[in-house]
């Protein structure tokens, strides 16, 4: 499963299609709509924007950073971070015939 998973996050940092995005964009945009029902998953979603953004977002700011959301930008900021980073692999349980690091990060780069 780990190759399988390698292998679809490589393809992200190469093209994702118009259609994914767009999928994507409605359940970000329903999320950040959800966490308003609730005083705990708003809290929730303050405090991540807190860490991500250094202070809270407007549900205003947010939708326009959804909305401005491409293929072309996914694709590269995927391809950005697989580039920054050594993989690293890790397992609860009994180890077995688990993939190397050095294995990963070559399906990764693919």
């Amino acid at each position: 499963m780990l190759s399988v998973s390698a292998a679809e996050l490589a393809a992200v940092a190469t093209a994702v299609s118009a259609d994914e995005v767009e999928r994507a964009k409605a359940q970000l945009r329903a999320n950040l709509l959800m966490a308003r029902e609730s005083v705990s998953a708003s809290g929730d979603a303050l405090a991540r924007q807190i860490m991500l953004f250094g202070a809270p977002q407007s549900d205003k700011e947010l939708l326009a950073a959804i909305d401005g959301l491409d293929p072309g930008a996914i694709s590269a900021m995927a391809g950005r971070i697989l580039e920054s980073s050594a993989p690293a692999v890790a397992v609860v349980g009994p180890k077995s015939d688990v993939m190397s690091n050095a294995e990963l990060a070559r399906l990764l780069a693919a």
